[in-house]
Formats: structure tokens, C-alpha cells, sequence
């Protein structure tokens, strides 16, 4: 195979060779375990533009990312770190777009969320290393939808926290399958801000079906557990139930006086129907763009960052006067371009089309401008 690409590789044109010469380069690249000269080749034919390739390329994508995963070392303990989400994932405070929403007062009670944890079948009894898949995927997006809920809809402040590896030169989010006992989640909560004045934990038990997540509200000053409780979850139909959930949760600490109900913005509207799943992976995904962009995280964290805008482009596209998903989507840009600015120049035109064709009014238009022009111009 080595000599077989010296030979070949030097001639390849990939707007004249195209996918049949490019799938056979990158599987020659991927038998000699050559990821970086594979994914070389991969971004070369995605830069080509062509809808026809996107299902193989897609493909190849996914199977580098596992070939990454196989190699890298998993580490020997389970020793992690927690990452903080201020607010929505997709507004930093005093960030483009933040002035539209709700300002509150900083001295605020707030709120910390944790997820992270699952029980599921079969687990393992070792650290291992693998791809995200749709029960990860849920134990950090819930957490993220939780606290923005309770961001927008209270008088309360919420953040996120994510438990994270970095060892081995590896980075990773942590997937723990025994629930966080209440005094370690109580010590989290103080370490992490001085404000935060109670905790709620997510439980997920995704071992056998009906899926069901386990709610813990916690009382950081005297430990006090105020509210436990157990929602079933249909995996397949998400939209019926976590929004229930949200509403409950959210009515119980509002009965408690824990915090006051507030009117969201009218800017702030969450896609229904089977359009919800698809913005908690957007929720998600979004976190681990920031994620790839910090100094310790390596290069091939991520993986199918094209179908991360592709997916929220096409949901804008579904809901073309929705605010929240149009700024969702220049976040992710934005992310997305500290990582790889090589690629923002294949988005520009789908951008362009949806810009002109499904414009927000002047305020908020002049928002995602701003953030757009910043990505594609990194």
C-alpha cells in the first residue's frame, strides 16, 4: 500500500478523480494507519461542494473518528474535571445577541445542573474510550436544556457543569454509570461559584426500557435535599416528554420559593415535534465545538463537524423566523471556526441563500451578521 500511494497519490486531482479514486486513497490511508493523511484527502473531496458525495464522505468521516478512538489511551482512573456552561450554551454572557434576552441582577441565586452519569446495558467495568452515542449525547444535552430553562424562565441564574477528561494527551466527557452522591454534587456546586445555592442532578436509566431520569434538588447551604423525583422518558419521541419534565421541575421550585417565574423572551422559542430532538444534539454538539476550541483539547476530538452546521442550517431552514436557532447556528460557527477555519468557506453560500431568503428583522438580523462575519472571516 505504501508504494502503491507514492505512485498514485502525487496525481490526484479530486475535482477530476473525484470519490471513486478519493475512497480508495483514504482506505489505503486507513489500513497503514494514517489518519491525519486521511482525513486530508476527506477534506479535499468535501471541499469539492458535491451533495452526491456527502453520504460516503460522512462515512469515511465517522470511520477516522472510530480509528482515533481505537487509538487512543484510556486512562487508568477515572480522575476528571468539571467545565462550566454560564447560561444557555449558545449565549455567553455579554455575548453577541445577549442584550435581547433577559439581564438579571448579578447577585441572583443560582442554580448549578449536573448530568453526566447513566446507568446503561452492559456496562463496562474499566475506563474505555469510545464514540458519543445517543445515551452520552443525553446525559450532557438534558443538563444543557434544564439550565436554560431555568435561565429564561426564572428570575434565577443556572449553570451547567460537565464532568471532563484530560489525560493521556486524550480529551473526553465523562459518561459515569453510578448516579453523583448528594454531598460530592454539594461540593461541586461550592467549588464552582460562591452563588450557587442549590443543585439539580440528572439521573438517567437507560438499561432497559421505558427510559426513565432520576431528579435531585439540592440546598447547597445546609445540604437539604428539597425535591427527588423520577419522569419517564420515551427515547423516540423526546418531545413528549422532557419538555413535561422541564415544567415540572421548573413549577416545583417556583412552589418552594426557590425562584420566581418570569415571561421568556419572545425571542426565545424552542422547536416542537420531532424538530426537538434535533436541538438537544444541536445543544450538544454546540458544547463540544467549545469544547474542541480550549488549548488542552486535541486535534480529532471532533468528528462530522460539517454535519453539525449542515444539521443546524437545514433546522433554521424549518424555521426561518426562529431567533433562538439562528443564533444557535452563528454560535456553532463561530466555535466551529477556532477549530477549523479551513472549512468555513464551504458553508458561505448556504448561509448567503438563507440570509437573503429567510432574513430575521434589523435587530436581530444585525446579530447574526456580526457573528457570522466574525467566523468566516477566522
Amino acid at each position: 500500500l505504501s508504494d502503491l500511494l507514492a505512485l498514485a497519490e502525487p496525481y490526484f486531482v479530486p475535482d477530476i478523480h473525484g470519490l471513486l479514486v478519493g475512497n480508495n486513497l483514504i482506505k489505503a490511508h486507513l489500513d497503514l494507519d494514517q489518519l491525519d493523511a486521511a482525513q486530508s484527502i476527506l477534506d479535499k473531496l468535501y471541499a469539492l461542494n458535491r451533495p452526491d458525495y456527502q453520504q460516503n464522505l460522512r462515512f469515511w468521516d465517522t470511520e477516522i473518528a472510530k480509528a482515533r478512538v481505537e487509538k487512543a489511551v484510556a486512562p487508568k482512573s477515572a480522575s476528571f474535571e468539571m467545565l462550566s456552561v454560564e447560561g444557555p450554551v449558545w449565549l455567553v454572557p455579554n455575548s453577541e445577541g445577549s442584550s435581547l434576552f433577559l439581564n438579571k441582577d448579578t447577585n441572583t441565586d443560582a442554580f448549578a445542573v449536573i448530568g453526566g452519569t447513566a446507568e446503561i446495558a452492559n456496562p463496562s467495568e474499566t475506563v474505555k474510550m469510545q464514540l458519543a452515542d445517543t445515551v452520552g449525547r443525553l446525559t450532557r444535552a438534558l443538563p444543557l436544556f434544564i439550565a436554560e430553562q431555568i435561565g429564561l424562565r426564572t428570575t434565577a441564574h443556572a449553570t451547567t457543569l460537565v464532568p471532563w477528561i484530560v489525560e493521556n494527551h486524550g480529551a473526553s466527557f465523562v459518561l459515569n454509570g453510578n448516579r453523583w452522591s448528594d454531598k460530592d454534587v454539594i461540593e461541586l456546586a461550592r467549588r464552582n461559584a460562591a452563588r450557587n445555592r442549590y443543585v439539580v442532578t440528572l439521573h438517567l436509566k437507560s438499561a432497559q426500557e421505558p427510559w426513565s431520569v432520576d431528579v435531585r434538588v439540592l440546598r447547597v447551604q445546609d445540604e437539604r435535599l428539597l425535591r427527588s423525583f423520577s419522569h419517564t422518558l420515551d427515547e423516540t419521541r423526546l418531545e413528549a416528554s422532557i419538555p413535561k419534565l422541564t415544567g415540572d421541575l421548573i413549577a416545583s421550585l417556583v412552589d418552594q420559593n426557590l425562584a420566581q417565574s418570569v415571561e421568556p423572551s419572545p425571542l426565545y422559542k424552542v422547536p416542537e415535534g420531532c424538530h426537538f430532538a434535533d436541538y438537544l444534539l444541536r445543544l450538544e454538539q454546540l458544547l463540544a465545538l467549545r469544547c474542541a476550541s480550549m488549548e488542552t483539547t486535541p486535534r480529532g476530538f471532533l468528528n462530522n463537524e460539517r454535519e453539525i452546521i449542515e444539521g443546524n442550517i437545514g433546522l433554521c431552514a424549518d424555521y426561518p423566523h426562529n431567533f433562538t436557532l439562528r443564533l444557535l447556528l452563528a454560535k456553532s460557527l463561530l466555535a466551529l471556526s477556532r477549530v477549523r477555519p479551513d472549512i468555513m468557506p464551504e458553508f458561505e453560500t448556504k448561509l448567503a441563500v438563507l440570509g437573503r431568503d429567510q432574513p430575521m428583522d434589523a435587530e436581530c438580523q444585525k446579530v447574526i451578521d456580526a457573528v457570522i462575519a466574525k467566523a468566516i472571516s477566522k
